[in-house]
């Protein structure tokens, strides 16, 4: 859950004249302005699920950094081990956070973890996760998919607030379609904001607000 309020206060230079005061997992911070930040190497990602979905095939998923270095991630490096075998780069892809590992052998237990790469450089290892496909491995059934993590509300003006949140850790089979998101209104009841994005995309800007209120998020 997270919450966002705007307040009004001095203008300063020629920055937005408000204070931006975000209340994100019961911590408070106070930001005045926005000073630029050097890149750096990206946070490990999230989330990392390792599934044997055949015989010889192990789905593996995971989620972005919660924070990308302030550079866009461009690439994620996947690395694998077994119980007689060091860590060796298995595949470097895109900015994609699935990948199916083929051509297993069936009764071997295979160790993974995941790196997310930006301009700057690589990031350190996920946690890792193991998988044992068997002869009896299939795909999961379709169940719900667990809640979307790292939800953030960042105040961009005195009438806006924006949204991001990272996909859920396991979707329950079939990809996300759509989220649904509710606020409350200084501490009021949860309404629906969006019933149904409509989309995989991972934010969303919530305009026309009042400044001097308080928007809780979920």
């Amino acid at each position: 859950m997270s919450h966002a309020r705007a307040d009004s206060t001095k203008k300063r230079e020629s920055k937005i004249p408000i204070l931006l005061t975000i209340i994100v997992s019961s911590s408070l911070l106070f930001l005045i302005g926005y000073n630029a930040q050097a890149a750096t190497v990206p946070d490990p990602p999230v989330g990392l699920s390792a599934i044997p979905i055949y015989p010889t095939v192990v789905s593996l998923t995971w989620s972005p950094p919660q924070h990308n270095g302030s550079a866009a991630i461009t690439h994620y490096m996947i690395e694998s081990k077994t119980a007689t075998t060091s860590y060796a780069t298995l595949i470097t892809l895109g900015n994609v956070t699935k990948y199916n590992n083929t051509g297993l052998t069936t009764g071997k237990t295979y160790i993974y973890r995941v790196s997310a790469i930006n301009s700057v450089g690589t990031s350190s290892p996920s946690s890792e996760v193991a998988a044992t496909p068997t002869s009896t491995s299939a795909p999961p059934k379709n169940i719900s998919p667990n809640p979307p993590t790292s939800l953030t509300a960042t105040v961009y003006s005195g009438t806006q607030v924006n949204l991001s949140w990272n996909p859920p850790p396991n979707n329950g089979g079939p990809p996300v379609t759509g989220y649904k998101i509710q606020y409350s209104l200084d501490s009021g009841s949860f309404a629906d904001l969006v019933s149904n994005s409509g989309t995989a995309v991972t934010g969303y800007s919530h305009t026309g607000l009042s400044t001097g209120h308080t928007y809780t998020y979920k």
